[in-house]
């Protein structure tokens, strides 16, 4: 993690700092990555857009096919569940936490929770996706596409 580091989260500059540097590659963002911010960036970037938020949110499945990374989760949206898929095309590095996090194991952990997460560009235009999760692991996902679908529950089921 590059802006959510402990030092900055206890001098309360995190957030602050991230904001700065969405501000400064926004323009080239993908309308989906934009989305995967709720309750990271001000209404100032997010205004008029759906929102994903991550925070506590869970991985429920992992698939690497070469290239290609598809991974769901169950997230929280107005105290309701709501299902996510993630579907990183063109995948050029990625480094993985335990397969415990990765939702490999029946019984949900605590320890999987995502924390916090962030974008960067790279000096190739590429985009580097890392997420931390309660276990202090990160998933650190490389890639050049990005789509997003949601669905929200009506069944009042919460995430687990």
């Amino acid at each position: 993690m590059k802006f959510f580091t402990d030092k900055k989260l206890q001098n309360s500059t995190a957030h602050e700092e991230y904001e700065e540097y969405c501000e400064t590659i926004w323009n080239d963002l993908p309308h989906d990555l934009k989305c995967i911010h709720g309750g990271m960036l001000s209404e100032n970037l997010t205004a008029g857009q759906s929102h994903v938020t991550l925070h506590d949110a869970r991985i429920t499945s992992f698939e690497l096919n070469v290239t290609d990374l598809k991974v769901s989760f169950n997230t929280d949206h107005n105290g309701g569940l709501r299902k996510v898929w993630f579907h990183y095309q063109h995948v050029l590095l990625i480094h993985l936490p335990s397969e415990n996090v990765l939702g490999k194991k029946e019984i949900a952990n605590p320890q999987s929770d995502i924390m916090c997460h962030e974008i960067e560009q790279t000096a190739e235009k590429e985009w580097t996706h890392t997420l931390l999760f309660a276990s202090s692991e990160e998933l650190v996902i490389r890639f050049k596409d990005f789509s997003m679908s949601f669905e929200d529950t009506t069944d009042g089921n919460h995430i687990e």
